[in-house]
């Protein structure tokens, strides 16, 4: 079981990483080189993947390394939308994606790319918080535990 991070604006990295510890799993973080840090991270349990930049570069090499059982962390609907099914996967605000919301999801996302298109605003999402980030953090170790069994 392994934690695979889309990284490339995901706010709760370093939460993740401190989880994955925790239960002596490995995080493996995958990013364009566009969001290169040169932060490193003192474990062997952790590794750090660059990509060429390109449309859907990281939510690619995420389809081509998810093995059985791991666990996913993305932002993107789309990405969710083709895991959901075969791994566990959830959101940085700890949504987890499910059968039951990824429609929704997905339509609100187009409905929103419809709207900018034709010029109108949208409101983009609310303010990442500290309650997102304690439901993230509730959610990945519930995930990793109900894996466990």
């Amino acid at each position: 079981m392994r934690i695979l991070i889309d990284a490339d604006a995901c706010p709760v990295k370093d939460e993740a990483i401190k989880i994955a510890s925790f239960y002596k799993m490995k995080a493996i973080i995958i990013s364009t080189i566009d969001h290169f840090s040169s932060k490193t991270y003192n474990s062997d349990l952790v590794e750090t993947i660059y990509i060429e930049p390109g449309a859907d570069a990281v939510d690619y090499h995420i389809l081509s390394i998810a093995k059985k059982g791991d666990i996913i962390i993305t932002q993107d609907y789309g990405l969710a939308s083709l895991l959901f099914s075969k791994y566990r996967v959830i959101h940085h605000s700890g949504m987890l994606y499910t059968e039951y919301n990824i429609e929704q999801l997905l339509f609100e996302r187009h409905l929103g790319q419809k709207m900018r298109k034709a010029g109108l605003r949208t409101v983009g999402p609310n303010k990442f918080s500290q309650t997102d980030r304690k439901k993230f953090m509730y959610n990945l170790e519930k995930l990793i535990e109900d894996g466990e069994q």
